[in-house]
């Protein structure tokens, strides 16, 4: 097992919150939700981080990590390790001892821990002591100020907040634990909040520790993080739906979330290997960029996470309809010049046809022609196809083409 600094690896990376146990509790997230989400960043993204001590104590993480070992096996799912440890046997007696009881790590961390040894060939180092120190300052920056999003929600009084303060300070080895129980006089909604709050500030931290982008499980947990951006950089920065907006995506290539629970792990990983994917992720980000560039400044004080998340979807929608009717297009003007060969050969066709104009057609849902697409590039003389393929077209449409193929079989 090779363990790595979050710097040595290339790529896009991610870290996902929603493998999280109390991220899971929050947002009664399913095992089917949850692999799902797991799948779309493996697709999206070159590497998944997720926490270690996600896969112990979170059932439903263990369970679809179990079921698609191959994702963590061949490297695209990253487990992040403390850098206290040389492998998750020394992580699993660490949080035995730091943990009242071994309340996560009893029977069945044993089964984590064998299988964890057996599969994983990467892990990320994080520094664990440098990590709970910026987890601790930030938590408590946040409470000291007043204008702070928290502060707000909390409505503590000014004797409740300095108890607050001074019971967080005291804690050493400062964890969510410890947070709770420092703060179980307070009323349960009080809590509640709080506890919520502490969560995204753990999330930030590990997400920053790893030095990849944070995936949230909510719009909320988003809403809390750009009140912490907005007061640290007086600046606004646009935020990202990856996950919300590929969904929006693939609902207008008609590719269903039943298409995509469908792709066992073997199938990501051989769609990776796959030019079409590497092209898609191309034009995604490009889409993604847009998107980002045509969102409104907040007029508000109060970050509202729902309405930017709405805009989003529909200036996402708009540039896809203008890129589908493109492809869409290029792919028909693609079929014509197949059947063309057909009839008079390559060379008659390909010199008269490409000077044939695109003439958009109506919108469709790509489901319609993914099949026909994939008919023309097998009609196409194997030199039409590298010279009308291999450039960056139809991105989009062959994409949703190649989905399809990998779930024919199913």
């Amino acid at each position: 097992m090779k363990i790595v600094s979050p710097s040595a690896i290339k790529g896009s990376k991610v870290y996902f919150t929603g493998t999280d146990r109390a991220a899971q509790r929050r947002v009664r997230l399913s095992q089917r939700t949850l692999e799902e989400k797991i799948k779309l960043l493996c697709i999206l993204n070159d590497h998944v981080v997720i926490a270690t001590s996600h896969i112990f104590e979170s059932p439903l993480t263990y369970r679809v990590i179990l079921k698609n070992r191959l994702l963590l096996e061949s490297g695209i799912i990253l487990p992040a390790l403390r850098d206290t440890c040389r492998d998750f046997q020394d992580f699993k007696e660490q949080k035995q001892v730091e943990q009242a009881k071994g309340k996560y790590y009893g029977k069945q961390s044993w089964e984590i821990t064998h299988f964890l040894q057996s599969i994983t060939d990467t892990v990320v180092s994080w520094r664990l002591q440098i990590t709970r120190e910026d987890f601790k300052a930030s938590l408590l920056r946040d409470l000291s100020a007043p204008s702070s999003l928290i502060c707000r929600e909390l409505g503590l009084s000014e004797k409740q907040y300095q108890s607050l303060l001074m019971q967080l300070q005291a804690l050493e080895n400062i964890s969510r634990e410890g947070i709770i129980q420092a703060t179980q006089h307070f009323p349960d909604t009080i809590q509640s909040q709080l506890a919520h709050y502490v969560d995204i500030n753990y999330y930030i931290a590990g997400a920053s520790a790893v030095e990849s982008d944070p995936v949230f499980a909510t719009l909320r947990d988003v809403r809390f993080t750009r009140d912490k951006v907005e007061r640290a950089s007086n600046s606004y920065e646009r935020l990202d739906f990856d996950v919300e907006l590929f969904r929006e995506l693939l609902v207008s290539l008609d590719v269903s979330a039943d298409m995509l629970s469908k792709l066992t792990d073997r199938d990501i990983v051989n769609l990776r290997q796959d030019s079409v994917l590497k092209e898609f992720r191309h034009c995604y980000s490009t889409i993604i960029e847009n998107v980002r560039q045509a969102l409104p400044e907040p007029t508000a004080s109060v970050y509202d996470a729902k309405r930017l998340a709405q805009e989003a979807k529909q200036i996402m929608g708009s540039y896809v309809r203008d890129k589908l009717r493109q492809e869409l297009a290029s792919e028909q003007s693609l079929r014509k010049i197949a059947r063309a060969i057909r009839i008079s050969g390559f060379v008659t066709a390909f010199v008269s046809l490409l000077s044939l104009p695109l003439l958009p057609p109506p919108l469709e849902t790509v489901g319609g022609v993914t099949g026909a697409v994939g008919t023309a590039l097998q009609l196409a003389d194997p030199l039409l196809q590298k010279v009308l393929v291999e450039p960056k077209r139809g991105e989009l449409v062959l994409f949703a083409a190649r989905l399809h193929e990998f779930t024919r079989k199913y």
